[in-house]
Order: C-alpha cells, then sequence, then structure tokens
C-alpha cells in the first residue's frame, strides 16, 4: 500500500464524481435523536427529526455496537457496517462539534453491488448478513468469554451517565454497577497453571451471565483480566441483591480441578449507584472502590 497523499493527479481524475457515501445523519447520543443539518435549510443548527437513530435498524434500543457513541469516546473514526432489507451498508461515524455540542455524523454508503467476497468465505454473497451478524458481534464481546467487552463496557456506561438525571426520574431507582474482582487471581496462575486459571474465569463467566438475564436490561462484561462488572441499568432491589449474592457465595463454593488437589476460590466485589453529574469514569471509579473496600475487609477479617 502507497499514501494517498502520494497518488499522481493523473491517477486522482478517476476517482473525481465519485459518490463517497450516498446519506448522512447526526446522532445526538444524549437522546438518540437523529438530525439532519442541509445546506439548503434555512436553519443554521441542526434540524431534529424526533425519530431515535437505532428505529431504523429494528431494534427496540440502542445498538450494542453503536459507533456512534464510541467515535465521542475515542474521538476519532469509527467504522461497521449493517445489513438492511437484503442491503449491504457501510457507516462511518465521525465525531463532531455544531453550535458546541457533540454530535455523531453518521456517513453511509450502500456497498451491496460493489462488496467482493470469496466463495471459500460466501457463495456469491450468500451468507454475507450472517457475517456481519458475527463481526459486529465480536466487536462488542470479549472473544475468551463472550461477555461484553471494554468497548462495549465504556460506550454503555457513557450513555447511561448522559441519561442519569431523566433515567432517576423515570425509573425512581438509580442504576447500579457491581465491580467483581478474583482474590489473588495471579497465585492461581502461578500456583495450578493459566489452564486452570482461564476455568476460573469461564466458570464466572457463566454465574454472571445467569445475574445478567435476571436484571431488566442487565449486561455483564469482561473489562480486563480477572475484573468484570455488572450492570443494573434499572437498579437492583432486595430480590436482585440477593441473587447476587447467593450466585458469588455458589461460585466460591465450587472446587476446581488441576490433577491435584481441588481448590476454591474467593471474589471480592463492590456496588455503585449512578448519581446525578456521574460520568462513565466516576461512575466505575465508585464501583471499585466499593470493591476493593470489600476486598480489604476480607483481608482484615482473615488476618484477625
Amino acid at each position: 500500500m502507497y499514501p494517498y497523499s502520494d497518488l499522481h493527479t493523473d491517477l486522482r481524475d478517476y476517482a473525481v464524481g465519485v459518490a463517497l457515501f450516498d446519506s448522512y445523519r447526526l446522532v445526538d447520543t444524549k437522546t438518540n435523536l437523529v438530525h439532519s443539518y442541509s445546506a439548503c435549510s434555512e436553519s443554521d443548527v441542526p434540524v431534529c427529526s424526533e425519530d431515535l437513530c437505532y428505529r431504523v435498524w429494528g431494534r427496540k434500543r440502542p445498538c450494542e455496537n453503536c459507533t456512534s457513541q464510541a467515535c465521542l469516546d475515542k474521538q476519532e473514526q469509527v467504522i461497521k457496517m449493517e445489513q438492511l432489507n437484503g442491503r449491504v451498508l457501510l457507516i462511518s461515524s465521525l465525531p463532531t462539534v455544531i453550535a458546541g455540542r457533540p454530535y455523531a455524523l453518521e456517513l453511509v454508503k450502500d456497498v451491496t453491488s460493489s462488496l467482493m467476497v470469496t466463495d471459500e468465505i460466501a457463495h456469491e454473497n450468500i451468507g454475507i448478513t450472517s457475517m456481519i451478524d458475527r463481526f459486529n458481534t465480536l466487536a462488542v464481546r470479549d472473544a475468551f468469554t463472550m461477555l461484553y467487552n471494554k468497548t462495549f463496557i465504556h460506550s454503555e456506561l457513557e450513555t447511561l451517565a448522559s441519561q442519569a438525571e431523566d433515567q432517576l426520574a423515570e425509573d425512581g431507582r438509580p442504576a447500579a454497577l457491581v465491580a467483581i474482582d478474583v482474590d489473588l487471581f495471579k497465585e492461581i496462575n502461578d500456583n495450578h497453571g493459566h489452564s486452570t486459571g482461564d476455568d476460573v474465569l469461564l466458570h464466572l463467566a457463566q454465574q454472571f451471565k445467569k445475574v445478567a438475564r435476571s436484571l431488566e436490561d442487565g449486561w455483564a462484561g469482561r473489562f480486563g483480566g480477572d475484573e468484570f462488572f455488572l450492570c443494573a441499568p434499572h437498579g437492583l432491589d432486595r430480590k436482585d441483591l440477593e441473587f447476587l449474592e447467593t450466585t458469588i457465595a455458589d461460585a466460591e463454593r465450587h472446587r476446581f480441578e488441576n490433577g491435584s488437589l481441588p481448590f476454591g476460590i474467593t471474589v471480592s466485589y463492590g456496588i455503585a449507584y449512578l448519581q446525578a453529574g456521574d460520568t462513565r469514569r466516576s461512575f466505575m471509579e465508585r464501583a471499585d472502590e466499593a470493591m476493593y473496600a470489600a476486598k480489604r475487609e476480607r483481608h482484615r477479617r482473615q488476618q484477625g
């Protein structure tokens, strides 16, 4: 590959008139509302359509692989592919600021007829829809545990934090974030081997999936290593807390084996509740602080 900036002017003539994109929309990620901003419009500010960005895909909630939120988080271009009514669309999301307000500019190109897929992958583009779905799933999932990954965690918590006041007014219960960490996980790897450490992570992932399924719109993610997050967007009631405690206790009673004596693990967790004025970072930090406080308390009891 050679830099496009070095392209000879004779070759650049071939690109003149090529439509790089077919359509656009501006997305306010705080509200998920779609806006237009046309040079032909009499308005000098984006015009709200009152339509939610994810409805075009036939979804009832924001996309798991939301590139609009991701491009604002990263402050860089983010690209994905979607399929709609048999068409394959390439979507480029760019961070944009208009009148001091951040938007995601989504530029869309229909690549259905120009997309080439080798026969070994999909015969004459048969199966391209399932391929796109698979790629979009992998974009937001931890490949090992298949829990949600760091990108998804950041995006979802960013959205929750931006909507904190509305959510508190509507739900009456603040969203809850549970930070979870395996105690002395390095020692498990050192003493029992990394394969056994992987068994621990996979077992915990299955337990956390159960908890997430019991929560309205709940989800579980692996932040990295032995660090996990559980999120309850509509809060935790007494029944939810009891199920979480029972699940953690069951995980600690489980015995793991690596050809020698079976062993158990302990898990520390802490809970933070979303507050008005929270950012994604402050929300996560409070959950982490609560988890480390629980870890210190467990250590104190064991020493005493």
